[in-house]
């Protein structure tokens, strides 16, 4: 998918149409890439196609976002959830019940900590 910034030049971060996402797996530094970030981050990828879902998940590898401690970590925008700590066949379940039903994958949610997220309002 991509391996470009999530952040433009100019300091913003891309707007999202709704029904996008985003999946921001941190494949750098020196640790992820010890905890299978970059096959985690081809996993996610490889199930978006097979989905035909390219045109509203982005997967976009990402620089260290500092939290090596609790690596492998992927960041889901919108909806603000990071998972971490998760298992190349944890991907799956993210993508089924998250990226696909909606449903946050609550045991893989580890940072900042678990938690239900709020809803939208109109949602």
């Amino acid at each position: 998918m991509d391996s470009e910034e999530s952040v433009r030049q100019d300091g913003t971060r891309p707007v999202l149409q709704p029904g996008h996402m985003i999946v921001y797996v941190d494949t750098g530094g020196t640790v992820c890439p010890k905890k299978s970030s970059k096959i985690i981050f081809e996993r996610f990828t490889a199930l978006i196609r097979e989905r035909h879902l390219s045109d509203r998940i982005r997967v976009i590898e990402r620089g260290c976002f500092g939290l090596c401690k609790i690596a492998p970590n992927a960041y889901i925008e919108p909806d603000e959830i990071w998972y971490s700590q998760f298992h190349l066949e944890d991907v799956d379940e993210i993508v089924e019940k998250h990226l696909i039903g909606g449903e946050p994958v609550l045991h893989l949610i580890e940072y900042p900590k678990r938690r239900v997220p709020r809803k939208k309002r109109g949602a």
